[in-house]
């Protein structure tokens, strides 16, 4: 009847050291995972400064890009009206160019 009790008791033990160790060992992981979140929050807080920088320098090149656009536009205008219209040059194809919708009446009949 002994041998009962003390082997009811080791397994009780048994229990609870396991439980406790996985107890801990769920805290750590718990830890774990927090300190992983604030890894990555302070390495995006370390990139922000270097994408605003980047924007900067788009920002910059649209501006320069439109300014460029806004001042050729009047005199690409001013040009166009300067310019005598001239014919267009003919093209030489083998082939006269015949409207598909003729082609399609073709074809049918």
């Amino acid at each position: 009847m002994l041998w009962i009790l003390v082997v009811i008791i080791a397994v009780g033990l048994i229990w609870l050291i396991s439980a406790y160790n996985g107890l801990i060992r769920l805290r750590q992981r718990v830890k774990n995972g927090w300190s992983q979140i604030d890894v990555q929050l302070k390495r995006r807080y370390d990139l922000i400064p270097n994408l605003v920088e980047t924007c900067k320098g788009y920002m910059q090149h649209e501006r320069e890009v439109l300014e460029n656009v806004t001042r050729a536009r009047p005199r690409l205008s001013r040009l166009a009206e300067e310019r005598p219209s001239r014919p267009k040059p003919r093209t030489s194809s083998p082939r006269p160019y015949v409207p598909s919708s003729l082609l399609l009446r073709t074809i049918r009949s």
